[in-house]
């Protein structure tokens, strides 16, 4: 064999060595597990969640959880506090229970003693209402976590409609959408000050497609 094959035959060997690296790399973390490896501020990983998941209505809720489970970690517990980030791992430890549109469970922090009590509430357009609780510390800090913040129930709230009009939430493409439902001028205004009023947000920030009324 002449010194380019060989060349050649090093290059190709090289190549499969690191991919074979990545790929061990990336099931340590999790990928494709639904336990994804999470960069310093990223959502928590949940372990023992796989009855948990099958409650929600989908991945968008569920990412959601452990996104706010991540943030109630890094807010209260001082072991995940803001200076590193460490990822945050959360394990379920006891039975999911499901009421209705309501699941709850307890769980822990896998830095921290101490019992967690986790409610969620699942809401329309993948949205949740959440409460979270250190039953050792009795921490909660609920009307500060991001899924509980005033857009994301209203989003949660949606589709509404009146006689006049009907608002909708694309949540792929964070949209609000206006269909009049009656030919009345006042359509949008209305439309806008009910949007308005339930995000807490200036009308010329949010975005709104309007669909007109069809006869």
């Amino acid at each position: 064999m002449d010194r380019k094959n060989l060349i050649l035959v090093g290059l190709g060997i090289a190549v499969l060595g690191i991919f074979i690296v990545g790929l061990r790399t990336n099931s340590d973390r999790g990928v494709g597990t639904g336990q994804e490896y999470s960069p310093p501020d990223g959502p928590a990983i949940i372990t023992n969640g796989g009855e948990l998941f099958s409650q929600f209505d989908s991945g968008l809720q569920y990412d959601s959880l452990r996104r706010n489970l991540a943030f109630f970690a890094r807010a209260t517990i001082k072991e995940y506090g803001t200076g590193q980030q460490p990822e945050v791992v959360f394990t379920i430890g006891s039975d999911v229970k499901k009421d209705d549109r309501t699941i709850t469970f307890d769980g822990s922090y896998d830095k921290a003693k101490g019992k967690i009590r986790v409610s969620v509430t699942l809401l329309g357009s993948n949205q949740l209402k959440l409460s979270v609780t250190n039953l050792i510390s009795e921490t909660n800090i609920d009307a500060q976590l991001p899924a509980n913040k005033p857009e994301s129930q209203f989003i949660g709230s949606l589709p509404y409609e009146t006689a006049l009009y009907r608002i909708e939430y694309n949540a792929s493409v964070g949209t609000y959408i206006v269909t009049a439902l009656s030919p009345e001028q006042s359509v949008r205004s209305e439309a806008n000050n009910y949007i308005v009023g339930g995000t807490g947000k200036a009308i010329d920030i949010l975005d709104i497609i309007y669909q007109p009324y069809l006869d």
